[in-house]
Order: structure tokens, then C-alpha cells, then sequence
């Protein structure tokens, strides 16, 4: 898997590759940069279905940032071992982050956005 940094960067591959979206990264002193990840190999037997797993990635994206803990974790189960495994530590990290956050929800000012010094 190749990374990708800044939505400008992904302009003008996203036609020929499939991009998915990762984390947004707010470091000190400078505006939040988004990482994507470069699907280059899709599995063969999954070319049909690609599309769906894309919507149930960005979906899985946008209710973590709603804080839809049980619909993020039903959508995991889901999505390990697709992309021939490739976003498997992705995934795991987006689950460990959810599972603190059940024990101890995010301040109400959360964004889902991860600051860096």
C-alpha cells in the first residue's frame, strides 16, 4: 500500500486507482493534512464488488467522525482482510481508537481529526 498525503496529490491519480481516505493529521502550526492510501492490485475475485467495499470504507470514515461506535465496529468485521489485507493495520488501529472511546467518549469538540505536536 502506498500513502498519499494531501488531497492535491490525489487529483489526479484517483481516475486510474482506487484512493481511499485515512486519517486527517493536524500538526502544530500548520493547516490538518488528509493521508489516502493507493489501492494498486485490487484482488481479481473482489473486481466486482469493489465499489461497495470504496462506500463501505467512506462510510465506515464518516460515522467514526459521527461517533457511530456499534455501525464502525459492524463495518470492520466487514472490511478486515479486503484490499488483499492491505489496510488490516488501518483498520485495527480505527478499532482500538473506538474501543477506548466506548470506555471514555471524545471531548464534545472531537473532530475526529488526530493532532500532532
Amino acid at each position: 500500500m502506498n500513502i498519499i498525503l494531501g488531497h492535491e496529490n490525489v487529483k489526479d491519480i484517483q481516475d486510474r486507482y482506487i484512493v481511499l481516505e485515512l486519517d486527517t493529521f493536524r500538526i502544530k502550526d500548520h493547516s490538518p493534512t488528509t493521508a489516502y492510501c493507493l489501492i494498486e492490485n485490487p484482488p481479481v475475485n473482489e473486481l466486482l464488488t469493489l465499489g461497495a467495499w470504496v462506500d463501505l470504507h467512506n462510510n465506515l470514515l464518516k460515522n467514526y467522525k459521527k461517533r457511530d461506535w456499534k455501525f464502525c465496529l459492524q463495518v470492520l468485521e466487514h472490511l478486515k482482510d479486503k484490499w488483499n489485507g492491505e489496510l488490516n493495520s488501518f483498520y485495527g488501529e480505527i478499532e482500538s481508537r473506538i474501543q477506548g472511546y466506548q470506555q471514555q467518549e471524545p471531548a464534545a469538540d472531537w473532530d475526529g481529526i488526530i493532532d500532532r505536536d
